[in-house]
C-alpha cells in the first residue's frame, strides 16, 4: 500500500470519527477524536471490540465513556497507579533505612563526643582513673549500642527491601504482560517497535513485523466455548515465542491477534518461517484438554511487511494490517507479504 492510499484511509478515519462524535452529539475532544480515529482505524483491537460490545448492547456511549475508554487504551494511569503503589512501598523502606542510619548514627556520634570528652585534658587532670575509666565505658556503651542497633537494623531493612524491589519489578513486569497468553501486551509490542524501529534508524539495519490472526475464531468460541478459546489463544502465544520468540518480540495485539517485532530479520525469511508455521498449525489436532474431545482444524492468516527507514509506525502497521486483510479476504490460511501482490509463496 502506497503512501496515498495511506493518507486517503488517514483522512478517512478522521473525517469517519467527527462524523460519529456529531451524530452521538458529543464535543469534539481530543480524547473522544483520538478514540473514535482508532476504532475506523481498527487499532487497537482491544478497543474495536469493546466499543462493538458497546454498540451490539445499544448501550449510551457519552462524553464519559470516551473518556475512560481513552484513558483504558491509550493512557496509562491504571498501570502507572499500580507501579507507583510498589515504587512508593520502595521508597518508605529507603526512607526507614535513613531513619535507622540517622538513629544509630547519633547514638555512635554521642559516644564518640563522650569519649572524646573523658579523655580530654581537663577530664583527666579533674576525674580520677576509675571515674575516667568508668565514662570511657559508658561511651563505648554507646558506640557498641549503635553499632549493634545499625547492623539490626539494617538486616531487617534488607529484607524489607529486597521484598519492595521485588514487588516494583513485578508491578512493572505486569504493566506489560497479557495476563491470559503470559505474553507481552499490545502497549509492550508498540514500545519495543518504537525502539527496535529507533535502532534500525542509528544503525541501518533492517526491521520486519508479523501480525497473525485466527481464522473464524468468534465462530470458534461460540461452537466451542470461550474455555476452549482461551486455550486456543495460549496455544498459538506459546508455539509463537517456540518459534519467533529467540530473535524476535512476541505481543498479544488483540482479542485473537498477535504481532512479532523482527529486528536484523529479511522479509523473505520472515515469510518462509510464517508460512511453516502456519502449515504447521493447520495440520495440528486442536483437542479439548479437559474431555479430549477432538475441536477440529484451526487456520491462521498473517501479514508480513518490513520497515522502510523514516517512515511512520503508523504507516508501517497500517501496511502490515493491510496485507494481514488481504490475507483475510482471500480466504483465510495464507501469508501475505505488504510488498506482494499475490500470496506470498505460500
Amino acid at each position: 500500500m502506497d503512501d496515498n492510499a495511506f493518507l486517503s484511509a488517514t483522512t478517512a478515519h478522521a473525517e469517519a470519527a467527527i462524523a460519529k462524535l456529531k451524530e452521538l452529539d458529543l464535543p469534539l475532544t481530543a480524547a473522544a477524536l483520538h478514540v473514535w480515529n482508532s476504532y475506523f482505524a481498527g487499532d487497537p483491537p482491544a478497543l474495536v471490540e469493546e466499543i462493538d460490545h458497546l454498540i451490539a448492547d445499544d448501550a449510551p456511549i457519552t462524553s464519559s465513556i470516551c473518556e475512560t475508554l481513552f484513558e483504558r487504551h491509550f493512557g496509562s494511569n491504571g498501570e502507572a497507579a499500580a507501579v507507583d503503589a510498589a515504587f512508593g512501598s520502595l521508597g518508605k523502606v529507603l526512607a526507614g533505612i535513613e531513619t535507622d542510619i540517622a538513629d544509630a548514627h547519633g547514638l555512635l556520634v554521642k559516644g564518640r563526643d563522650l569519649l572524646r570528652l573523658c579523655c580530654s585534658p581537663n577530664a583527666i587532670r579533674t576525674k580520677t582513673p576509675q571515674e575516667t575509666m568508668q565514662a570511657v565505658v559508658r561511651a563505648a556503651a554507646h558506640i557498641l549500642e549503635g553499632e549493634k542497633g545499625l547492623r539490626e537494623r539494617l538486616a531487617v531493612a534488607g529484607e524489607r527491601l529486597e521484598t519492595a524491589r521485588e514487588g516494583a519489578n513485578a508491578a512493572l513486569a505486569d504493566s506489560r504482560i497479557d495476563s491470559l497468553t503470559k505474553v507481552a501486551n499490545w502497549k509492550a509490542f508498540y514500545g519495543n517497535l518504537r525502539s527496535a524501529a529507533a535502532e534500525v534508524a542509528e544503525k541501518r539495519g533492517r526491521l520486519v513485523v508479523l501480525m497473525l490472526d485466527i481464522d473464524r475464531f468468534t465462530t470458534f468460541n461460540q461452537r466451542h466455548g470461550r474455555a476452549n478459546g482461551d486455550q486456543l489463544l495460549r496455544m498459538i502465544a506459546s508455539e509463537l515465542q517456540k518459534t519467533f520468540g529467540r530473535g524476535g518480540f512476541v505481543a498479544r495485539h488483540g482479542c485473537d491477534s498477535f504481532g512479532i517485532v523482527l529486528p536484523g530479520a529479511e522479509t523473505e525469511a520472515v515469510v518462509a518461517m510464517a508460512n511453516a508455521f502456519r502449515t504447521a498449525f493447520a495440520s495440528r489436532k486442536i483437542i479439548n484438554k479437559a474431555t479430549a474431545q477432538p475441536l477440529g482444524v484451526i487456520t491462521l492468516s498473517i501479514g508480513v511487511t518490513e520497515y522502510r527507514r523514516g517512515e511512520a509506525l503508523a504507516h508501517l502497521m497500517f501496511r502490515c494490517r493491510g496485507a494481514l486483510g488481504l490475507a483475510r479476504t482471500e480466504g483465510g490460511d495464507r501469508v501475505m507479504a505488504a510488498t506482494a501482490a499475490k500470496p506470498a509463496a505460500n
